[in-house]
């Protein structure tokens, strides 16, 4: 029998993502995929949530969290469900009666703790791109009223450059 700091653990320590990828579905980067529940899913309905807030098919209407996920995926009760994914992602249950070590718990909720920060750098970095994008659309604008070569002109078109190469660094990071 499970208990509830087990399945807890194991919510709080894997990501919706990560559990569509250990099936070997492709998240979109707006966090989308095809959708495994309803027939032939050309465009991806199914949202996948950041961190463990789950996912919804804008289709078939199924959602939940990772579990139900998984439950429903590979048709399994609730309890096995858990200790599939708590076996392959590593994260030691004190089930049956073994309890967690305090190195267990200081490595999980270490693993918790970079997880959040990672998304949280990735959503302040889209956030930034999506500022930077704002600042050249304006830029450009206020140059085309500009003479060209005119010591505002010039003055804008650095900006822009510098802006610019900003976004495309962002870009690539928020891509990986």
């Amino acid at each position: 029998m499970l208990r509830d700091e087990d399945i807890a653990l194991v919510r709080d320590s894997v990501t919706m993502k990560q559990i569509a990828e250990m099936y070997g579905y492709r998240v979109t980067r707006s966090g989308f995929m095809s959708c495994p529940f309803h027939g032939k899913d050309e465009h991806p309905s199914m949202k996948v949530y950041d961190g463990n807030k789950g996912f919804h098919c804008f289709v078939c209407h199924k959602g939940g969290d990772i579990i139900d996920f998984v439950r429903k995926h590979d048709n399994l009760d609730f309890q096995p469900a858990v200790r599939l994914i708590a076996n392959h992602f590593g994260i030691p249950i004190a089930d049956d009666g073994n309890t967690l070590s305090e190195a267990d718990r200081k490595r999980i909720a270490d693993r918790k703790a970079q997880r959040e920060a990672a998304e949280k750098e990735q959503k302040a970095n889209q956030e930034r791109l999506k500022e930077l994008g704002y600042k050249i659309q304006s830029m450009k604008r206020m140059q085309a009223e500009f003479k060209p070569l005119g010591s505002v002109w010039c003055g804008l078109q650095r900006r822009i450059e510098v802006h610019e190469q900003e976004w495309e660094t962002l870009y690539e990071k928020c891509s990986k």
